[in-house]
């Protein structure tokens, strides 16, 4: 539940309202300081640690096979988290030490989670930061999946990463809706489903089964809205 408990906090600690100085200004002359900046780094580091927490649960202990702790034989494991928010996109490096342990870092700023904040996963697939009154709403990017605010500015499907695509799904003239199944690309030992950015109609397909695709090639275009 999101509140104005911050707001609140700030409005207290204001050295104008500790004095007593207030009237039906107060707000409308202080609005900057009582209005939230933006989240600090503790609060995506808070972030990047429940990511990693939920996934280590989600392992078995029993399998070394199945650990998503990024081990290797030398030097240490890295991996960047890319979160985005209101304010932005921000990306958070985590280095998981072979001694135990993860350490992480923004803008190459060291990056320790407040002990007064937490975090959960909402049902959206949002991670809710709450720290000090406020509550943050982060998202983990997703590499495959089409940016939302840019649905209605989208005139092709890319290949995420190289790979083969081993089906399409839509011919030249189809008219296919937001979230529907495209390609079918085949990389890393996983199939991953490319979908529709947003409604359109297809233009051209520049990729067929079979085709050994490179990052960022064209797979689809879509035809300019009328």
């Amino acid at each position: 539940m999101r509140t104005n408990a911050g707001f609140l906090i700030r409005a207290l600690r204001h050295r104008d309202f500790l004095a007593g100085e207030i009237d039906t200004g107060f707000i409308d002359r202080n609005i900057a300081a009582l209005l939230p900046s933006e989240p600090s780094i503790s609060v995506y580091a808070r972030a990047a640690e429940h990511v990693i927490g939920a996934r280590a649960k989600s392992t078995h202990a029993s399998d070394p096979w199945d650990a998503q702790d990024g081990f290797r034989l030398a030097g240490e494991a890295r991996e960047t988290l890319d979160f985005t928010s209101e304010d932005g996109p921000v990306s958070v490096l985590a280095v998981h030490h072979r001694g135990g342990g993860t350490s992480t870092t923004v803008d190459g700023k060291p990056a320790v989670a407040s002990p007064h904040s937490a975090a959960a996963l909402l049902a959206d697939g949002e991670i809710a930061v709450m720290d000090r009154g406020e509550t943050w709403l982060l998202r983990l990017r997703d590499p495959f999946e089409h940016v939302e605010g840019r649905a209605e500015i989208a005139d092709r499907v890319t290949a995420p990463m190289p790979g083969k695509i081993i089906r399409v799904a839509v011919e030249v003239g189809a008219t296919v809706k937001r979230g529907q199944p495209l390609v079918i690309l085949e990389a890393m030992k996983m199939e991953h489903t490319l979908t529709a950015p947003g409604d359109a109609k297809v233009q051209s397909l520049e990729a067929a089964v079979g085709d050994q695709v490179r990052e960022g090639a064209v797979l689809i275009r879509f035809a300019k809205p009328d």
